[in-house]
């Protein structure tokens, strides 16, 4: 599989990036395959790379003291992922991001990146819309978690992406909706009693 086909089949869905500036970003960008249970980054390391992911799924979780972890995110083919503590404050990462199902990633320096953009300017509008993304998908996680009961972020979840229950373990989920694993079997039959 010639993995550099996925990553210019992903940028031209930028409809301002010309050839040029493709090319540029292929030439700094490596394309990575990653098995179930691959970290693309990992609690108490530094990273400085940004991720596309071209396929596949991926979660990003946080260890508490008691080794139990805790779902924060789960992200789908076209997601954007970065550590902000490493690339922003220079400081080792609180998370991991594991991969749930096979990946493929592409993968760039943000150092790279911030050199290539001085020639190529368009890469610095994909660059903020990320971030537009990114910032969007906080504060929609946000309000899912502060305004919304379980039993409705349950819902949530069962509307907009089904799939995740056949794709994602039950006690990654019941985590990522903020509810025990026995709590989110209970929201599981209610809403299937009433379907």
């Amino acid at each position: 599989m010639d993995t550099s086909k996925f990553l210019e089949a992903y940028l031209q869905l930028f409809d301002f990036l010309n050839e040029e500036d493709i090319a540029a970003f292929c030439e700094i960008t490596h394309v990575s395959t990653f098995d179930v249970g691959g970290l693309l980054i990992k609690e108490g390391r530094q990273h400085t790379s940004v991720h596309f992911l071209l396929h596949g799924l991926v979660r990003a979780y946080q260890t508490k003291e008691s080794g139990e972890d805790r779902t924060l995110w789960i992200g789908e083919m076209g997601a954007q992922l970065a550590d902000p503590t490493s690339l922003l404050g220079d400081q080792a990462s609180l998370v991991n991001v594991e991969v749930v199902e096979p990946a493929l990633v592409a993968s760039f320096d943000k150092e790279l990146m911030d050199a290539l953009e001085l020639k190529h300017p368009n890469l610095l509008r994909l660059k903020t819309i990320s971030l537009q993304n990114i910032i969007q998908e906080l504060y929609e996680r946000i309000h899912f978690l502060n305004m919304l009961t379980p039993q409705e972020r349950f819902q949530f979840l069962q509307q907009k992406h089904p799939d995740y229950f056949e794709r994602i373990q039950q006690k990654h989920l019941a985590s990522f909706i903020g509810v025990s694993e026995v709590h989110m079997s209970r929201l599981k039959k209610q809403y299937n009693s009433h379907q």
